[in-house]
């Protein structure tokens, strides 16, 4: 009996040994398989995406190996952590298969995507990020508003009204604007329904520069009569959707008799 245990020993130590040479073994291929064969380089680390608009992004593949991989690998864009896309941002995809394929994706910004830095990097569609992350920069369409001091005024037939209007810059706008006088067309700004008598002073087209969006409009009029209130709009020449209403009220001025008494002198 002793004898058969001095044969068995030499086996079982021998046993213990494959059985963790196995073990070793599938540990290392788990590590592999989680791991993409595979990274994704983008042409550059920033971009800068205005709402609306879209940019192309490319995308290039470099295989562990140097060598094709077995399948194409479908590329898409994520936030740097993996997570979907922020909201207002949308990503095609891109099949890649040989080292050094290039491909390219379009990151489209909507016209309600939020200003502002966001960090995006390459990842396996559905999958695992694959490559550095980038910094996309959306930025504002460049727009302005105009706003009037006053929304009314009552004057004499014959006097002149005048307000300050004001143009307000957002997104980097930097641009001059023309603004004109407007008259009424049922509740829409239109220059042909502007009242006979009522002009702006100096002209349509009054100027408003970059760097100095106020500035004094002035309404003329040359009525010989009143008792009328217009309803009119000042704002860009070629924008209409900015202008704002200005309710013109024009009096008939009232005249008193006073007897000259020179002559009684």
């Amino acid at each position: 009996m002793e004898a058969l245990r001095k044969v068995m020993r030499p086996w079982r130590k021998l046993s213990v040994v494959v059985v963790a040479a196995v073990a070793a073994t599938l540990v290392v291929a788990h590590v592999t398989r989680a791991t993409a064969p595979y990274t994704v380089s983008t042409d550059s680390g920033s971009y800068s995406i205005q709402q609306g608009d879209s940019h192309d992004i490319s995308v290039t593949l470099t295989t562990g190996d140097g060598n094709p991989l077995a399948t194409p690998a479908d590329i898409c864009l994520a936030s740097s952590d993996g997570e979907p896309l922020a909201s207002g941002l949308s990503a095609g995809d891109a099949s890649l298969q040989d080292n050094g394929d290039s491909g390219t994706i379009t990151l489209s910004v909507s016209s309600g995507a939020s200003p502002g830095n966001y960090t995006l990097a390459p990842v396996e569609c559905g999958g695992s990020v694959v490559g550095d992350p980038f910094t996309v920069t959306v930025t504002a369409v460049p727009d302005y508003s105009f706003d009037l001091t006053d929304g009314s005024d009552e004057i004499l037939a014959g006097q002149s009204s005048t307000v300050s209007g004001t143009i307000t810059p957002t997104g980097g706008f930097s641009s001059g604007v023309d603004v004109c006088l407007f008259g009424d067309n049922s509740g829409s700004p239109d220059l042909a329904s502007l009242p006979s008598g009522v002009t702006l002073h100096g002209g349509q087209n009054q100027a408003f520069t970059s760097g100095s969006y106020t500035h004094d409009l002035t309404i003329d009029t040359t009525l010989a009569n009143g008792g009328h209130t217009y309803t009119l709009y000042l704002g860009p020449c070629n924008d209409t959707s900015k202008a704002q209403q200005y309710s013109l009220t024009v009096d008939t001025p009232s005249f008193q008799f006073a007897p000259d008494q020179s002559s009684y002198e």
